[in-house]
């Protein structure tokens, strides 16, 4: 794609959610990991704008139902990764698929 950055892995608990700030500066990202960060429902909050995040993982990190709304109303996500997120539970997912764009398939 010309250059352009559209799959990015940001691992690990230095990953916080000042980060965000700049991972939002690459308007073509498609696919996010941010596996065993210290990013938060707050954090969340900023990918409101990332439109065109198709794959975001959250597996290990603190994010709680809280946070997921904000990816309610992402237009392009397809799959969301909630493994070894213990503070989430099943029905919190369920809650998520009933108000997120229909298709969105999250693993947990």
């Amino acid at each position: 794609m010309d250059g352009r950055v559209v799959s990015l892995k940001l691992e690990g608990r230095q990953v916080t959610d000042s980060v965000l700030d700049e991972v939002l500066k690459l308007p073509e990202l498609k696919t996010l990991s941010l596996y065993g960060s210290a990013v938060t429902d707050a954090g969340l909050a900023k990918l409101t704008v990332a439109t065109k995040i198709e794959s975001l993982g959250l597996g290990k990190t603190a994010v709680t139902r809280k946070g997921l709304a904000h990816l309610e109303r992402l237009p392009s996500l397809r799959w969301l990764w909630l493994t070894e997120n213990p503070q989430i539970t099943k029905a919190d997912v369920v809650e998520f698929k009933k108000k997120a764009i229909p298709g969105v398939t999250v693993y947990q």
